[in-house]
């Protein structure tokens, strides 16, 4: 699941800390992880961050995170069953609002 320009690229060949499942930053975040949302592996403080805040006033949160990357296309979606595996994406017709 994780192209092997970026594995050699932060980490040269035959390096135990490229796995997939490695967590060479101590950061929580895999490899893999950190792959798919494009931050550093040997940076702790290098991860994506989500978080949810009402809107004042009106019946609406917002989802924010960090980092946006130019190059990554985001998309909320919702579960009615966490396990289930059913996703939706959580698109409505709520107003695009940057933070």
């Amino acid at each position: 699941g994780i192209h092997d320009a970026w594995q050699v690229g932060y980490f040269g060949e035959e390096n135990p800390d490229a796995l997939p499942g490695a967590d060479p930053d101590n950061d929580s975040r895999n490899n893999h992880d950190e792959y798919v949302a494009g931050t550093a592996p040997y940076d702790g403080s290098s991860y994506l961050d989500l978080w949810i805040r009402q809107v004042p006033g009106v019946d609406q949160m917002d989802v924010l995170y960090y980092p946006r990357l130019a190059f990554r296309t985001y998309e909320v979606e919702r579960a009615a069953n966490l396990t289930d595996g059913v996703w939706i994406a959580d698109i409505g017709n709520r107003p695009s609002r940057a933070p």
